[in-house]
């Protein structure tokens, strides 16, 4: 005897082919619906909001007379909401933006009073390694899911287990009409309300679809039937479907449940389950929905950029800097910061961020980004001025020189470039500027510009606005602490100050101490690793092929016509040349075809122009790159090359909390209806490593790469598509060609070694998070000229986070172990206690700080929080 579980549900994209304001007058009558049917309709016993609680905000918005109403039965178990705050893809967000998703999923449905606990993501496009771990954080020890994973690989219910070692039960929901599949079957006595039903076609249809469930190979004799699909307002005829099939049908009990119910029910016959490890990003082979649609990883790729610029922003600069503020008794802005995460999490939706809805929904998100920006940077400079301010300096001449705080957010003492605006008073001379570190000596410096200008200061009694002559300053911090500042002096000279200026041998050629590179006639260049003498030729060849495909898909066209820059004439100079750094600069002018022509790109053609800027800086073992591409053509995809010449059958890539290993030799699969994945997901980097040396591709918001399965194992980078695809006709997706200037940065690190042996992730994350600058006059203060709030003694513990605890008066340092192998953590913390504590900080084991620094052991990726009392 089977037991069959309807699950009556919607499945709510809160912006996808309609926007959210036309949605949300959708999700107001549906609720309204679903409201009255309960109310009215005992045997409706429950329904489940699609595992978020932002349906509960929009909603409220318009209909604040009915949150009694609503809360009431949310608080009986009857309508289900969360974990989520809002069903966010997995991997083109940062790991923190899934654990402050939950965290405010968790918060907001614990005030209703009712909590779905599970990890429910019925429409992710694949899914990240740690998702197990990340449950598990929360208490959670299930997870409901669709797409990654078919009927092929594993049963119905299989355990799921992240690097870690965190296991969940899994349940796969079917390969065709997933989260649909009671919908689907019954649809046709469910789509027309005021037709009675026929009982002799219901029990045809959940016979049917009792059949369907058994294909699926189910480890126990509970069945799930997804009552529900996108938008779909509430089935009222779902008792009495439910009443007719029991009736009807002998091998099978149904009765109206719930997710949670099913997960018991499948428990308690205690199946012995498969286990799977790692991420889920199989492909749809049998002609079925279970798509994991690749092509989201690189369709318009300036929402990518910008999901990375916030993120990056408001975890690395604005937390950080207020915790430590905080921790000096100061006050933490914690609404305003809250307030720039909620409009940042409600860019995380697939149909959001990935880039495959129509043009308004993605204006709109510019819109949210725009906001998350605005808070963040408005914090993050007036932290930086007051963390500065608190800086004590003494200088023989200060009415001209001016203290810069060098603030550096990772977990890891570094040595970078300093790239910053310096004002100095109108009455300050301004021929050159010196850099003087804490220890009094000089530091290789340049004064690239100069200007007068309208500061627009606030000013608390009067008007804004006073002017100053502003500098641009370029200098190298060396030893940064790690979350933590050193200072500088900046002195204004009546004279130039000419450092010698070493690092260029040539026009084409520049070094460092442990590099060089040679830029060739057509843009490629040559790079030299000194310390394994390790030669990568051709490096940044430009590669423009055809792109037939849409939001979702890169689809190849069958006439195909591959462009690329190598050997092409382009335009080289030197655009800088001091002390800190060398730029070079090349111009190329890209001949594209226009756009596609029925199954070929066009013969009309058109010229694209790719400015490159290449970076070679002192005491950096870095490539730093930066190429503005006008982009005229439709209809295509264009690649930056790498080739790397190494013995390498894997890749490895930064995932959320983890590095990922990927064949770089994929299958051919001609009878799947998806093939298999060449190009996939990344978040700061992918490594190619082989016979003691290797090549890490670094990048800023470009989420996308391939390892070409040829004998340079070449690493492509994508940097845009342009597709006319829509999804609901190409009209809809005019903008979807990305048509116009866009901006990509992304760098190069050769090294010896793998990637761990290599810390990859220091230079990666290095790129992607310049050293920050408070400025302050030279003063007496209560700050040393150099300090660090965090202090972390292993890099192979990557810390994420560094904020004020939601729930109490205790600072949050979490991190994770990169490494397959157990590390001995030691952190550097001023406190009164410290204590382990879960994912929703909530503490779980005490720790003893001895000395001002606390100890714990990290095993094998494993994600760790700890809360220091202040």
């Amino acid at each position: 005897m089977y037991k069959a579980h309807v699950v009556s549900h919607t499945h709510w994209d809160r912006e996808w082919y309609n926007t959210f304001q036309q949605f949300r007058m959708r999700l107001v009558e549906l609720t309204d619906e679903l409201i009255d049917l309960m109310e009215d309709n005992p045997d409706f016993k429950y329904f489940t909001f699609d595992g978020q609680t932002i349906v509960l905000e929009d909603y409220l918005a318009i209909r604040p007379e009915n949150e009694q109403r609503l809360r009431k039965l949310i608080e009986a178990g009857r309508i289900i909401v969360g974990p989520w705050y809002i069903q966010p893809d997995e991997f083109l967000v940062s790991g923190e933006s899934l654990i402050r998703n939950l965290m405010l999923g968790k918060k907001q449905s614990d005030d209703y009073g009712s909590y779905l606990a599970s990890g429910y993501v019925p429409d992710c496009f694949g899914h990240i390694s740690q998702f197990p771990q990340l449950l598990r954080g929360f208490g959670i020890d299930n997870a409901v899911l669709f797409r990654g994973i078919t009927a092929d690989q594993v049963a119905s219910e299989f355990t799921w287990r992240s690097p870690d070692g965190s296991e969940v039960l899994t349940v796969k929901m079917p390969d065709n009409n997933a989260y649909s599949n009671f919908f689907y079957r019954l649809r046709e006595s469910l789509r027309y309300a005021e037709k009675p039903l026929d009982a002799d076609q219901v029990e045809r249809e959940v016979q049917g679809l009792v059949d369907d469930c058994i294909a699926e190979k189910p480890t126990t004799s509970q069945l799930l039937f997804m009552d529900g699909c996108d938008h779909v307002l509430p089935q009222f005829k779902t008792p009495e479907i439910i009443r007719i099939a029991n009736e009807r049908l002998k091998d099978v009990k149904v009765e109206h449940s719930t997710i949670t119910r099913f997960l018991e029910a499948v428990r308690a016959e205690k199946p012995d389950l498969q286990t799977y490890e790692g991420e889920l990003r199989w492909t749809n082979r049998n002609w079925k929905l279970q798509g994991v649609l690749g092509g989201t990883m690189s369709s318009r790729v300036h929402l990518k950029q910008a999901m990375n610029r916030c993120e990056t922003l408001l975890e690395k600069y604005v937390e950080p800097l207020w915790s430590w503020l905080w921790m000096m008794g100061g006050d933490y802005p914690k609404t305003y910061i809250d307030l720039a995460w909620k409009y940042l999490l409600q860019n995380n939706p697939h149909d959001s961020i990935c880039g495959c809805s129509i043009d308004q929904v993605h204006k709109d998100m510019i819109y949210r980004f725009d906001q998350t920006r605005q808070i963040g940077e408005s914090l993050k400079t007036k932290a930086l001025a007051q963390l500065a301010d608190k800086v004590g300096s003494t200088s023989e001449k200060p009415e001209r020189t001016v203290l810069a705080a060098v603030f550096n957010p990772l977990s890891h003492v570094r040595t970078d470039v300093v790239d910053v605006e310096i004002d100095f008073p109108m009455d300050c001379p301004w021929e050159g500027i010196r850099v003087i570190d804490p220890d009094g000596e000089e530091v290789p410096s340049a004064m690239l510009s100069r200007r007068v200008c309208e500061t627009m200061k606030q000013l608390p009694y009067d008007i804004p606005g006073h002017a100053v002559r502003r500098v641009r300053v370029l200098f190298v911090a060396k030893d940064v602490p790690s979350v933590g500042y050193k200072a500088y002096r900046i002195e204004a000279l009546d004279k130039p100050n000419r450092q010698p200026a070493n690092m260029l041998l040539g026009p084409d050629t520049a070094e460092n101490e442990f590099l060089s590179i040679t830029v060739g006639g057509d843009g490629t260049f040559y790079l030299l690793d000194k310390e394994t003498d390790a030669v990568f030729s051709n490096c940044l060849i430009f590669e423009d092929g055809g792109d037939f495909g849409d939001g979702w898909n890169y689809a190849k066209p069958l006439r195909d016509t591959i462009v690329t820059s190598l050997g092409a004439k382009s335009k080289v100079s030197v655009v800088e040349n001091n002390a800190v750094r060398v730029v070079f600069e090349i111009d190329t002018e890209i001949e594209l075809p226009k756009s596609r022509d029925d199954d070929g790109r066009s013969s009309e053609t058109v010229f694209c122009r790719a400015r490159t800027q290449i970076a070679i800086s002192s005491a950096i073992k870095r490539v730093d790159i930066k190429t503005s591409f006008d982009n005229k053509a439709k209809d295509h995809r264009f690649r930056v090359l790498f080739p790397t010449g190494l013995p390498a059958k894997v890749s490895h890539a930064e995932s959320a909390f983890d590095v990922v290993a990927r064949e770089i030799s994929v299958p051919v699969c001609p009878d799947w209806k998806e093939p298999l994945e060449v190009a996939h997901p990344q978040k700061s980097f992918v490594d190619v490593s082989g016979g003691g040396i290797g090549l890490t591709v670094i990048n800023r918001g470009l989420p996308q790469y391939e390892v070409k399965d040829d004998e340079a194992r070449t690493i492509a980078l994508t940097l845009l598509r342009g597709v006319g695809g829509g999804v609901r006709g190409p009209e809809q997706q005019v903008e979807g060609q990305v048509l116009g200037e866009h901006t990509f940065e992304y760098a190069l690190y050769p090294h010896a070694g793998d990637w761990e042996e290599a810390e990859s992730f220091a230079q990666a994350h290095a790129f992607n998070v310049p050293l920050a600058v408070g400025q302050s006059a030279v003063k007496d203060g209560e700050l040393p000229m150099a300090a660090s709030l965090v202090d972390v003694n292993r890099p192979a513990f990557v810390v994420s986070a560094v904020k004020k605890a939601d729930d109490g008066d205790a600072l949050v340092v979490r991190g994770y172990n990169t490494s397959t192998s157990k590390v001995a953590v030691k952190i550097k913390a001023a406190g009164s206690g410290a204590e382990l504590a879960d994912l929703n900080e909530k503490p779980v084991a005490p720790l003893e700080i001895k000395k001002g620094t606390l100890s714990f052991e990290a095993g094998p990726k494993k994600i760790a929080t700890c809360r220091i009392v202040r």
